[in-house]
């Protein structure tokens, strides 16, 4: 779960620079800078660490709330396994690593492609000068 976030995660981050290129060209790396690049990346996998390990070490993953595999007696089993009976989790776990991320994306990349086509249909009508070479 936690490598299948970041990825994901990953490729919102990547997604949002190329849309940062386009939408302030000039500004661009005033915007991006290595601080920020790496708050971002720290975002990336602190987000995917709770969002993996936080749930199903508080036990959230199980619909009567106890946290498996602790050997905590009362017949608890000790063999390493995983299970996830709350649904509410898997739900949970599904909008914030995958269905968030990719909406977020997909409206991204239709900005990126308005803009393109506003630049494109704007450049067109320019008119192009012969390169002098020597």
């Amino acid at each position: 779960v936690m490598l299948c976030s970041a990825s994901v995660l990953n490729l919102l981050f990547i997604t949002t620079d190329r849309r940062l290129v386009l939408r302030y060209p000039l500004d661009y790396h005033a915007i991006v800078t290595r601080p920020r690049i790496a708050a971002a990346f720290c975002l990336v996998y602190l987000v995917s660490l709770s969002n993996s390990f936080l749930p199903i070490s508080l036990g959230w993953n199980t619909a009567d709330g106890r946290v498996q595999n602790s050997g905590g007696g009362g017949g608890a089993s000790t063999a390493c396994r995983y299970r996830s009976d709350n649904p509410w989790y898997a739900l949970t776990v599904g909008l914030v690593t995958f269905i968030g991320p990719l909406l977020l994306m997909l409206a991204m990349y239709a900005n990126i492609l308005l803009i393109a086509n506003r630049t494109s249909v704007h450049n067109h009508h320019l008119p192009l000068k012969p390169i002098k070479t020597r």
